[in-house]
């Protein structure tokens, strides 16, 4: 996967304004490229099944009891 320069950029200034650092266009394009993967392991739709039972007050309860 690549990304347009203007995206590398764009996350620098953001990386700029969060942690006062300029990194390099490599490091950038790498730290990008780990963020978006970590949210194509992390985020996973869900089916109308799961968002019925995830309503369910019990599922709460139980969710609850685990904490």
């Amino acid at each position: 996967m690549s990304l347009s320069k203007e995206a590398i950029e764009e996350f620098k200034e953001i990386y700029r304004q969060e942690f006062g650092e300029e990194i390099s266009d490599q490091t950038a394009l790498e730290l990008t490229l780990n963020l978006l993967n970590l949210f194509r392991v992390i985020y996973k739709p869900i089916t109308k099944k799961e968002f019925e039972e995830f309503k369910n007050p019990k599922f709460l309860q139980d969710l609850n009891s685990e904490v």
